[in-house]
């Protein structure tokens, strides 16, 4: 199911909860809506890769909980949190990870790892792939790269990311976010993506094989971060000429 809401158009800047009622079931979320006063030609995003969280409050949950500290304090735009989200795609991990989650002072996105699919629960936490957005004149695309969530070239996912694609082409900058990129990647969601209408960046967790820098098909470039679970994360500046990736930065131990 799916709904639309309209923000008033006297609503101050800032984050605001959102209420969907039906019957006698009420779903909360303390930071569905950002209000903006105008969009930067210039800004940060952040991307944070595999957080492996646990249901036990463990290291994993200390390390990403400081790079949200780090981030908080850094004022991104938004971050983008690309797989594996949880270590073992669980009920209580994934409500641990969203309680994480809403620490964040600034919009959030979020992509799957492998491991997010163990139980089948990732598309009923957070919805189906591709998704797509936008901040300002530019536009952002997720996708699932990972082995269990990707069809084949006969699957319905390279459709739906062509479709995507299409809709977000006259972007600025069209940035697409995903676990990894690997030639095994499904020929269409590839030609899709890096020759029909090239993204102007790629930002993953990692790459299959070795460290590229960039995607073969037209050097589209790749822009990756350590994971998560070191206190990592990486800051990118988007701009009216340049895409610019900050080196990755680590949160000191608190």
């Amino acid at each position: 199911a799916s709904a639309r809401c309209r923000v008033p158009a006297n609503a101050p800047p800032g984050a605001y909860a959102l209420a969907a009622t039906a019957g006698s079931r009420t779903d909360w979320n303390g930071r569905a809506v950002y209000v903006r006063e105008s969009f930067p030609d210039t800004y940060r995003i952040a991307h944070v890769a595999g957080s492996a969280i646990t249901a036990a409050r463990g290291a994993a949950d200390g390390a990403f909980g400081r790079a949200i500290e780090a981030l908080n304090e850094a004022g991104p735009a938004f971050a983008v949190i690309t797989g594996d989200l949880t270590r073992e795609g669980t009920a209580d991990q994934f409500r641990r990870f969203l309680e994480l989650l809403d620490t964040c002072a600034f919009p959030t996105f979020v992509c799957a790892g492998p491991r997010d699919h163990q139980n089948g629960l990732y598309e009923s936490t957070f919805g189906t792939s591709p998704e797509v957005f936008s901040f300002g004149a530019d536009a952002f695309l997720t996708f699932d790269s990972t082995g269990a969530g990707v069809p084949d070239d006969r699957g319905a996912q390279p459709g739906g990311i062509y479709r995507a694609r299409r809709a977000i082409r006259p972007a600025r900058w069209s940035v697409g976010f995903t676990y990894r990129y690997g030639p095994d990647l499904p020929m269409r969601t590839q030609i899709a993506l890096f020759v029909d209408d090239p993204l102007d960046a790629l930002i993953v967790q990692a790459t299959v094989p070795g460290d590229l820098d960039a995607v073969p098909w037209g050097r589209i470039p790749v822009i990756s971060a350590p994971p998560a679970g070191q206190g990592a994360f990486r800051l990118i500046e988007l701009a009216p000429r340049r895409i610019l990736p900050a080196p990755p930065d680590t949160a000191p131990g608190r």
